[in-house]
């Protein structure tokens, strides 16, 4: 079977439904797709899993730098 998607980058999750769209284009240059998820009113589904995704790469490196474990640039 394959990966489990997280619900931030599920499309099916109800937290990235159309419900949530603020009726405003994505924040992201040139993006005019639907902003809004219940994660942030201001990117579109794409957008913020990508964001969603650098911010979890940016808190791991802090926490293994924290422990020790790596030194990231």
């Amino acid at each position: 079977m394959g990966q489990q998607l997280e619900p931030f980058e599920d499309p099916n999750n109800k937290g990235n439904s159309y419900i949530y769209y603020t009726g405003k284009p994505c924040i992201e240059p040139e993006c005019n797709e639907p902003a809004g998820t219940v994660w942030s009113p201001f990117w579109c589904f794409k957008h913020n899993v990508e964001r969603i995704k650098r911010i979890s790469i940016q808190l791991d490196n802090i926490v293994k730098n924290k422990a020790g474990i790596t030194k990231e640039p």
